[in-house]
C-alpha cells in the first residue's frame, strides 16, 4: 500500500511539473538553436587562455626566470579549464543551447547531472586562478621589502640579558640592516626629519601588531565562539 501510494504522488508530480514544462515550452521560439554558438565560444576561449599561458612560460623561459607558484598555479588552471571545455561539448552534445522545451524529460535530466559535474570543476578552476594572481601579487609586491627589514631594525628589543635582539614574530634575526635613520639620511635631532620617522613607525607599528595578534591566535588554537 505504501509503495502503491509512493508511486501515485511520483507520477502525479511528474505530470504537474510535464504540464508546466509545456506551457513553458509554449512561449519559447523552439527553433532556435545556439549550438554552435556555446561550443565556438567556448573553444575560442581555452584556446585564448592557452595563447596567454604559453606566452607565460615562453617569457620565464626566455629571461631565464625560476618558475613560481602562481606560474605552477595558472598551469593547474588552465588544465580545468581544458576538462571544463571538454564538458561543455559532452553537454553541447546532450543539448544545451536549446530550449528546455525541445529536450525530453529525460534528456534534461541526464543535462542537469553533467551540469553539475561541469560546476563544480569550473568554480575550481576560477579559485586556482584566483590563488594564481595572489602568488603574482606576492611576487611583484613582496611582503618583507627592505623598507620593512630596516623597520625591524628599528624596532629592535632589549632582552633579560641586555643583547638586541629582533622582535619573537620574526625568525631571523638581522645583522646588516641599516635603521630608518640610516636608510632615509634623517637626522633624529630635526624635528621634520623626527615626524618622517614617527610617519613610518606608527604605520609599521600598526602592521606588525596585526600579525602578530593573527600569529599568536593561530599558535594558541583559539577559538571564538558564539555565547
Amino acid at each position: 500500500m505504501t509503495n502503491t501510494a509512493n508511486s501515485s504522488d511520483m507520477t502525479s508530480t511528474k505530470s504537474v511539473y510535464l504540464e508546466r514544462l509545456a506551457r513553458f515550452a509554449a512561449t519559447q521560439d523552439l527553433s532556435q538553436d545556439k549550438r554552435s554558438y556555446v561550443r565556438d565560444f567556448s573553444i575560442a576561449c581555452t584556446a585564448l587562455a592557452a595563447v596567454f599561458v604559453a606566452l607565460r612560460f615562453l617569457a620565464r623561459y626566455r629571461q631565464r626566470a625560476r618558475l613560481g607558484a602562481d606560474d605552477w598555479l595558472a598551469l593547474m588552471a588552465f588544465i580545468l579549464l581544458g576538462g571544463n571545455l571538454a564538458i561543455n561539448l559532452v553537454m553541447v552534445g546532450q543539448g544545451l543551447g536549446l530550449h528546455a522545451g525541445v529536450l525530453t524529460l529525460e534528456e534534461r535530466q541526464t543535462l542537469d547531472k553533467t551540469m553539475v559535474a561541469a560546476e563544480i570543476l569550473y568554480v575550481t578552476a576560477v579559485n586556482v586562478y584566483k590563488l594564481s594572481l595572489l602568488f603574482l601579487y606576492i611576487r611583484i609586491f613582496p611582503i618583507h621589502s627592505n623598507a620593512e627589514r630596516h623597520l625591524w631594525d628599528h624596532h629592535q628589543i632589549q632582552d633579560p640579558s641586555g643583547k638586541r635582539t629582533a622582535p619573537s614574530s620574526r625568525k631571523k634575526p638581522l645583522k646588516s640592516y641599516r635603521t630608518i635613520t640610516q636608510a632615509w639620511n634623517l637626522d633624529p635631532t630635526k624635528p621634520r626629519d623626527q615626524a618622517i620617522a614617527n610617519s613610518f613607525i606608527k604605520k609599521f607599528d600598526r602592521t606588525v601588531f596585526q600579525r602578530m595578534l593573527v600569529e599568536w591566535l593561530v599558535e594558541s588554537n583559539i577559538s571564538f565562539r558564539e555565547p
